[in-house]
């Protein structure tokens, strides 16, 4: 979750309460992860927010070293799972290995230039060949609204994208796609109201989750489902089948 999320809902007295699609996230990324050899243990997740998927890694992996980088924070910190975070790339320490693995998870849709952001990344010379990199970014730019606007949001992507922005930044890409179908078709319904009605959000959906724990497991455990078999019958069928989330498997060379 953003900072900026977590801060708003300290404000306003509310529990954070962890939405179903950052639940989802998280497991979809320790499955890709399963099994995977990285030429480094340390992980390093750029635009890291309140820690959930890099303290979720920390976790299932005690063996990767997991590092998270977010301008929000005002000076390093360690989470409860052993994470180390940092305001800058600049404040990690030097000794420490390149990362074997670099995530950016619906980051790069914030910035005016996110071309350049990639290419720092890649020319700061501390992510080496050989180094995983991980994207995700929000869907489809007809579904841009007030959503987008409440969170910082410049644009949304396709899949094309979305691959010919990685190319431009010098990693190679190994596949793309897209995760959670049905979260897709009721985001297409609220933008169609929002337009026709002009009726839009006030806050967030992240901010706005309300619901408990047990409910937001079985939606999570619905939307793993859900993205697991759209992407099999995808496979299958050799199509694309598109979801709310575009995602990105690269390398570095």
């Amino acid at each position: 979750m953003d900072l900026s999320e977590v801060q708003a809902l300290q404000a306003a007295g509310l529990p954070l309460r962890r939405h179903p699609w950052e639940i989802c996230r998280a497991r979809l990324l320790r499955d890709w992860l399963r099994g995977l050899s990285l030429c480094s243990p340390v992980v390093l997740d750029i635009g890291c927010g309140d820690a959930y998927i890099l303290d979720a890694l920390a976790r299932s992996r005690p063996e990767l070293k997991c590092i998270g980088v977010d301008t929000a924070y005002a000076a390093p910190q360690r989470t409860a799972a052993g994470s180390w975070l940092y305001p800058e790339l600049s404040q990690v320490p030097a000794d420490l290995p390149s990362p074997g693995l670099v995530t950016l998870m619906d980051v790069i849709e914030h910035v005016p230039d996110d071309l350049q952001l990639l290419r720092d990344l890649r020319e700061q010379g501390w992510i080496r060949p050989g180094a995983r990199v991980f994207v995700t970014v929000p869907a489809f730019q007809q579904l841009f609204g007030k959503h987008d606007e409440l969170l910082g949001h410049f644009r949304r992507y396709n899949s094309l994208q979305l691959r010919q922005l990685l190319e431009q930044a010098g990693l190679r890409v190994e596949r793309v796609g897209y995760w959670f179908f049905l979260p897709l078709l009721v985001r297409c319904m609220e933008i169609a109201r929002e337009r026709l009605l002009g009726v839009g959000e006030e806050k967030s959906g992240l901010v706005a989750w309300r619901q408990g724990s047990a409910v937001s497991k079985i939606l999570a455990a619905i939307l793993y489902v859900e993205s697991r078999i759209s992407g099999a019958l995808g496979r299958f069928l050799g199509v694309t089948i598109g979801g709310l989330t575009c995602y990105a498997v690269c390398s570095v060379e």
